[in-house]
């Protein structure tokens, strides 16, 4: 599937700022392959448009694919061009004969080589156009360097973009669309690989998750095969450092002081680091609920990147093999996504809660029941229509079989050593559907079930009406 998959909200945005009035400016940026280039040529389609694209070389290259776009815009060749200054002279007389859009695609690529540039822009918007009803757009995947060249008060362009649409990665529900093809619970699984990024659902274009890993992971020529390098140093530096410290947390590391320990820092620079990567949504902590310990503990938040790390890091001369085929290495990574899937069901049931209810707050609880270390996946005070606070508590199953009363008893024996609980309700999450007993049973009682016909929006949620309090089976 080519175009434009959802992304209303964001098209929407765009054009009620372009309809404003007097000059208009916005950054807008998100992470490689999430849709920002395309985005932009649906925005601006049937708009005046000069589309400038930028790429890793020299300013000099960069200035004479400028050229060429200018020159694609007005229909005819222009003569050499010398200096930035002199592209953006051109565009000024572009700019003041009729409303036009500007967009500096990938603009970090051009700075890079050219750090002249954001100084000569600041007076383009301050001086050269700021009485037209033109609309300048910079863009880029660098999500760090974008919001430096916008946000940081000793850099020019500060103040010229206050406007700034962040693309995000794709919700679950709007990427079944990629993969109408594929059953839905394969598509879920592609969507928990690849979280939602456009580009990586069109290559993930099979018609079974299993041909899709084997396309773009086990093939000789596989298209995602480094790709979780790839977003991790298209964005950070030193690439060796934030690589090891993702490699610790996906191997059991998730302290402070064990990261640290691992990567010979010291823990304030570990700490710096470390902030560096959640700022960006890559890692993430587990919002501690109900009393569990307040001790920070760091997790990967990216499906992709925790993909990479989980799966393709750890059995990497194996994958690379050409001695062995692409159903024998298939088979031998089975067993470790299955557990990665399971994990990553976790954060997409979480997503459905925040969609459907009104939520205060949402993380886990985990501690000791007896001698055994336990958890609850999923913890979140949610507001009902009458704006009480209720406690939500989810355990979450992806798995072939339906679940049972198991799971139940499972989640109710947590709940029954962490205390006082004000009005709870129980969530079970099952990907293949929930045993007839169960079922009968969560009719009369304090349980909601949601199966894959609620989980994509098919049928509406529970409300939070039910009459709480503690039970057993």
């Amino acid at each position: 599937m080519k175009g434009l998959v959802g992304r209303g909200r964001e098209l929407g945005y765009l054009e009620a700022l372009y309809l404003q009035s007097g000059l208009k400016t916005c950054a807008v940026y998100g992470r490689r392959q999430v849709g920002k280039s395309t985005l932009l040529r649906e925005f601006t389609k049937d708009k005046r448009t000069i589309f400038i694209q930028s790429s890793k070389q020299s300013g000099y290259e960069n200035m004479v694919r400028m050229r060429a776009d200018i020159s694609q815009f007005l229909g005819k060749e222009l003569p050499a061009i010398e200096s930035f200054t002199e592209i953006m002279a051109m565009l000024e007389r572009i700019c003041k004969d009729e409303k036009t859009i500007i967009v500096f695609d990938e603009y970090p690529y051009l700075i890079s080589d050219a750090p002249y540039v954001p100084s000569i822009l600041q007076r383009f918007i301050d001086i050269d156009v700021k009485d037209t009803e033109s609309m300048i757009i910079i863009c880029g995947s660098s999500v760090s360097m974008m919001r430096d060249e916008t946000e940081k008060m000793d850099r020019p362009l500060y103040g010229r973009f206050t406007n700034r649409l962040v693309v995000d990665p794709l919700d679950y529900r709007t990427c079944m669309e990629f993969h109408r093809n594929m059953s839905e619970i394969d598509a879920l699984k592609v969507y928990m690989t690849v979280g939602g990024i456009p580009k990586y659902h069109q290559l993930m274009n099979c018609n079974t998750y299993e041909g899709c890993i084997k396309k773009c992971y086990l093939e000789q020529t596989a298209s995602l095969i480094d790709e979780g390098h790839a977003v991790i140093s298209n964005e950070l530096s030193p690439f060796e450092i934030y690589s090891g410290i993702i490699a610790c947390i996906s191997d059991g590391a998730v302290k402070l002081s064990d990261i640290a320990q691992k990567m010979r820092l010291d823990r304030s620079s570990c700490k710096r680091y470390l902030n560096k990567m959640e700022s960006l949504g890559f890692i993430g902590q587990p919002r501690p609920m109900l009393g569990a310990p307040k001790r920070p503990i760091y997790k990967i938040d990216d499906n992709l990147i925790s993909f990479h790390y989980e799966i393709i890091r750890r059995h990497g001369p194996m994958l690379s093999s050409r001695s062995i085929d692409q159903n024998k290495k298939y088979a031998l990574i089975t067993n470790d996504i299955s557990t990665f899937i399971g994990h990553r069901f976790e954060e997409l049931c979480g997503q459905y809660i925040d969609t459907e209810y009104n939520v205060k707050e949402r993380g886990r609880w985990w501690g000791r029941v007896g001698t055994e270390d336990t958890d609850i996946d999923i913890v979140a005070f949610v507001y009902d229509d009458d704006l009480r606070i209720n406690t939500i508590l989810a355990e979450c199953k992806f798995r072939r079989q339906k679940t049972g009363f198991s799971a139940l008893n499972s989640l109710t024996a947590c709940a029954s050593h962490i205390g006082c609980i004000v009005n709870e309700h129980y969530i079970l999450f099952s990907a293949s559907g929930f045993e007839g007993k169960l079922e009968e049973f969560t009719e009369d009682h304090n349980v909601m079930l949601v199966d894959l016909d609620k989980l994509l929006g098919r049928s509406p949620p529970d409300k939070l009406d039910r009459k709480s309090g503690s039970f057993g089976p």
